[in-house]
């Protein structure tokens, strides 16, 4: 993996590209409420390594044409194909390994410098569930990210939601997010102009201790992934934008 030149790169372009290095590399847990703007950080995460650094990108939901090229990580063939060959695993470690790597070639995931974003992670690295074999397996996905020098972002309300052996012991950047705006299932409650609408990340890197503090404008990045929020709620937004 290396970076592009950056020779024709605009000062905000420079700015996104050194700011989005520090996540090249590590597992990243984004901490916040719903409509906080987790899914859209990940995404940010995802677009710029994709963008600046070359890495390819696995998401677990669906992209919009504008994020370009992605493998998406379906849960339900997920859920599918460990049904057919999970009863093999039966709790030992070489057999979880073995359905793992399984299951991944089925779905055609390649991991190499990859960067995968788990949008509702505190569900596949449940702290309520561990033991279970669909835990496991994800766990054992996450614990492979030195080996194929991954970026992985999980996304969750709380950190204690996620099973502590298995992903929170790999965390290298904690973030916590924030925006300024709220999505309902009938309305936007925020600024009135779309372009004054915010998510904020703010935390650390735990291993240089460096703090991380960076807004994204929601108008920018929400058009790069498909979103919970209802068509309605979309269209509401393109009738603001005209105004």
């Amino acid at each position: 993996m290396s970076a592009i030149i950056t020779d024709n790169l605009t000062k905000k372009e420079l700015r996104e590209m050194e700011f989005f290095g520090y996540f090249t590399e590590g597992v990243v847990i984004l901490k916040g409420p719903a409509g906080t703007g987790k899914t859209m950080w990940g995404t940010a995460i995802a677009y710029n390594l994709k963008k600046y650094y070359g890495k390819p990108a696995v998401l677990d939901y669906q992209a919009k044409p504008k994020f370009g090229e992605y493998t998406f990580m379906d849960d339900a063939i997920f859920r599918e194909e460990l049904g057919k060959i999970g009863k093999l695993a039966k709790g030992n470690e070489n057999a979880i390994t073995a359905v793992a790597e399984n299951i991944r070639e089925k779905m055609g995931i390649k991991l190499d410098s990859a960067v995968l974003v788990w949008d509702e992670a505190y569900k596949k690295l449940d702290a309520r569930r561990c033991s279970s074999l669909y835990v496991l397996v994800h766990g054992y996905y996450l614990q492979l990210w030195r080996h194929y020098h991954n970026t992985v972002v999980l996304c969750t309300p709380r950190f204690d939601m996620i099973d502590a052996k298995r992903g929170l012991n790999q965390v290298t950047i904690e973030l916590s997010c924030s925006a300024n705006f709220r999505v309902t299932p009938t309305r936007i409650i925020g600024p009135r102009d779309p372009k004054d609408w915010k998510c904020r990340a703010k935390g650390i890197d735990r291993f240089t201790m460096k703090p991380l503090d960076m807004t994204l404008h929601a108008v920018e990045y929400g058009e790069l992934y498909d979103s919970w929020a209802p068509v309605a709620i979309r269209q509401q937004m393109l009738k603001r934008l005209e105004l």
